[in-house]
């Protein structure tokens, strides 16, 4: 009978054995199913995709189609929520033509689920699936079902305080809460939160515990703070020194500096919290019963991979989720940093059009308490 040291090393070695025969095993099948949907997808030869009309897209499908020249990219510009309606229009006459939808998490919410198909079965890529590659140590599913909408690309600080350089000293600001200081009383306006696309950080004052409703009535009130509905006119006001602080969108900023213009975005984190947004497009949904499934599989995985998101990054400008890339080619603002804590927009709990309706009431009442 072998003795107890032998005994264990023999248990030792059956169990690597088992393991690198399990782990052999795991690298042949994802090896075997990506050969196979290669294979598949050139047979289809076509993905055909509804998104915003975006210029960096065209160069993204370039060298998706150089990386597999037997897919070919149809891309369908348009609206999010004029696909939105084009897609139930189809399914109700029939027809299935659209593989996948990209654009930002409000509108992809406001998809059926059953007309959608889950996400994960999809991803294939060991490099894709490596959850500690992401954000938050995990792929970002925003529905409430963690299944059907995937969010790849999220910056910090998207919509931020933004200053006059000529005029502010951005260290007097370090809380949204400073803002309520009486020496910015008629010195702020903003970005309008009741329109489409303008609800950071107000939604973010809404759904915070810390702030709340009340904080963005005050918010209102004591500043006085005057909306504008055209991005450019708010940073134009800035810039001339009309407004010495802008609630908008921190990329407008950053392209209006980048001009000569003399305004920037506050540097540091604020105290009682920072926004994630998609600032462009943030996710990516798969319509069910689409006609080029495996060739959507593929490009779905490059798209997640590493060479797909470090050439979305620096095309868009905005923050890849995925950690394990070079963030040379995006503002170190839009970094998500450790310790801070952040409202992440594009989730499934804040793209409610209640909340929306709520925010917009609250807003109307403080402005006409101004009166």
């Amino acid at each position: 009978m072998p003795s107890p040291s032998k005994q264990m090393t023999l248990v030792f070695s059956l169990l690597l054995v088992v393991v690198v025969t399990c782990s052999n095993v795991a690298l042949a099948d994802w090896q075997t199913d990506w050969e196979q949907a290669k294979q598949a997808a050139a047979k289809e030869g076509e993905v055909v995709l509804y998104g915003p009309h975006l210029p960096f897209f065209g160069k993204i499908w370039e060298q998706f189609q150089k990386a597999y020249p037997g897919i070919k990219i149809t891309s369908e510009p348009g609206r999010g929520s004029d696909h939105l309606k084009r897609v139930l229009a189809e399914r109700r006459a029939g027809i299935y033509k659209v593989d996948l939808v990209m654009g930002g998490g409000n509108v992809l919410h406001g998809f059926p689920a059953n007309a959608l198909d889950p996400i994960p079965p999809v991803l294939l890529l060991p490099e894709v699936t490596r959850e500690s590659a992401w954000f938050g140590k995990k792929l970002r599913l925003t529905d409430k079902e963690q299944k059907t909408i995937l969010s790849f690309s999220e910056s910090a600080k998207t919509s931020t305080i933004a200053y006059n350089t000529k005029s502010v000293n951005p260290k007097e600001i370090q809380a949204w809460k400073d803002l309520l200081n009486p020496k910015w009383k008629g010195k702020i306006a903003g970005f309008d939160p009741r329109v489409s696309g303008g609800g950071d950080p107000f939604r973010f004052f809404q759904a915070t515990p810390e702030f709340g409703p009340e904080f963005v009535s005050r918010l209102v009130r004591e500043t006085e703070i005057v909306f504008t509905r055209d991005l450019h006119q708010g940073l134009d006001w800035l810039a001339s020194g009309k407004y010495e602080l802008y609630l908008g969108s921190a990329l407008f900023t950053l392209e209006a500096k980048e001009k000569g213009l003399p305004v920037d975005i506050l540097p540091q984190s604020m105290k009682d919290g920072e926004t994630m947004g998609l600032g462009g497009v943030c996710c990516v949904a798969l319509i069910n019963r689409a006609p080029h499934p495996k060739a959507t599989k593929v490009f779905l995985n490059w798209l997640l991979s590493r060479e797909g998101q470090t050439l979305w990054q620096r095309l868009s400008k905005t923050n890849s989720l995925r950690i394990d890339i070079p963030k040379t080619d995006v503002h170190p603002a839009f970094v998500p940093k450790d310790g801070v804590k952040y409202f992440m927009a594009t989730s499934y709990q804040y793209q409610d059009p209640e909340l929306g309706k709520a925010l917009d009431r609250v807003v109307d009442d403080a402005l006409a308490a101004r009166k």
